[in-house]
């Protein structure tokens, strides 16, 4: 088992910013976690991620609407941005600490 992110400690922060354990782009491993989430019930409008350049997933954001939490994707080169925009914080950073645990 390989996590995707490096695992260090998130610290409540806002935004939550997980970079690559190999220093790859983040881009394919985001796109991975928004398939997840919508095939768990997440409303994700912006379509954009689906295509080869990612649209508004690089430096622009896709926002996702995850049971009572809203948040923004963002991917910067090796760096993946989670911004939270409504919602429990709590769940928010429980959702974040999920995300850290992607493998590849």
């Amino acid at each position: 088992m390989k996590y995707a992110f490096i695992q260090k400690p998130i610290e409540l922060d806002d935004p939550v910013i997980l970079s690559t354990t190999d220093g790859d782009y983040s881009m394919p491993y985001v796109s991975g976690l928004l398939q997840w989430l919508e095939s768990n019930g997440a409303i994700i409008e912006d379509r954009g991620w689906e295509t080869k350049s990612y649209g508004n997933l690089i430096e622009n954001g896709i926002e996702v609407q995850f049971e009572s939490v809203t948040f923004q994707f963002i991917c910067s080169y090796d760096n993946f941005l989670i911004k939270r925009v409504s919602g429990n914080k709590a769940k928010f950073w429980g959702l974040c600490e999920l995300f850290k645990e992607t493998e590849c």
